[in-house]
């Protein structure tokens, strides 16, 4: 019911995110970002990968629910061009 590209950006976003939670908890790689100083910066993109995770996934479900809201329009819209008809 989502769009090709809703569902393309959420798998994205996922594996994006997926990715540097597996960085996160590697314990080596955790060490070495945070030896060169970089772990403002691990945690800046920890926290922008679940809000892009989480954006997708929201207009993913909002594409869905709309197409739904669609769907039952119409189907009360034909049952009242039915009735009409058999009046």
């Amino acid at each position: 019911m989502a769009s090709a590209s809703s569902l393309n950006r959420a798998r994205q976003t996922g594996a994006r995110l997926q990715f540097i939670r597996a960085c996160w908890s590697d314990d080596d790689y955790y060490e070495r970002v945070v030896a060169s100083g970089r772990y403002l910066k691990l945690c800046e993109a920890l926290r922008w990968a679940e809000d892009s995770d989480e954006e997708a996934w929201t207009r993913m479900k909002r594409e869905i629910l709309k197409q739904q809201r669609r769907e039952v329009a119409q189907r009360a819209a034909e049952g009242a061009i039915q009735s009409k008809a058999r009046a």
